[in-house]
This record gives C-alpha cells, sequence and structure tokens, in this order.
C-alpha cells in the first residue's frame, strides 16, 4: 500500500472517522464497517489488535471470530463464513 496507512494516531472521534472513511473509500467494501470509540473499548474487548473480524449474532454472542491481522485479515474466508451461514436470513439486496 505503499504506506498509504501509516498514519498517526487519531487525536479526535473526528480524525478517527476521517480515516475510517478513507479506508472505506480505498477498500470499498461490500459490508458495514463500524469505528471504535476513542477509548478503544471494542478492541480491548475483542483483543483486536491489530485489527480483527468479528461478527456478532444476533443473540449478542460471537459467531465468526476472525485471526488476528493484518496477516490473518481474511475478508474472503468472512464472506464465505456469511455466504454459508446467513444467504437465506439476509434479504436479496444484501451484497456479500
Amino acid at each position: 500500500m505503499d504506506g498509504k496507512w501509516d498514519v498517526m494516531l487519531a487525536r479526535t472521534m473526528n480524525e478517527k472517522l476521517k480515516l475510517a472513511q478513507g479506508w472505506v473509500d480505498w477498500l470499498k467494501p461490500t459490508t458495514r464497517y463500524f469505528v471504535d470509540k476513542m477509548n478503544d473499548e471494542v478492541r480491548t474487548s475483542f483483543a483486536a489488535w491489530p485489527e480483527r473480524l468479528v461478527v456478532i449474532g444476533t443473540d449478542k454472542k460471537i459467531v465468526y471470530y476472525g485471526r488476528q491481522g493484518p496477516w490473518g485479515y481474511d475478508p474472503e474466508e468472512l464472506s464465505v463464513f456469511l455466504k454459508e451461514h446467513y444467504t437465506s436470513s439476509i434479504g436479496a439486496s444484501a451484497r456479500l
């Protein structure tokens, strides 16, 4: 990525959101992304440093817990998981 994402840590929530939006604009994901609060509550709760893909079921339990990134970060594996487990419960307009 030629250092594009070698960025300073955000100091404000607005900075964090701007960095996240840049990532989403570049990646063009087909799934929704969420941004953690400034205190990184979710990251620390799920041991998700530097990154980890996690799916929380409707019962609020973890149903998919990806390997730690960046080497284990595998969006394709997550896509397969979602297709295998949730395609029938997702409307036809969903993009997986």
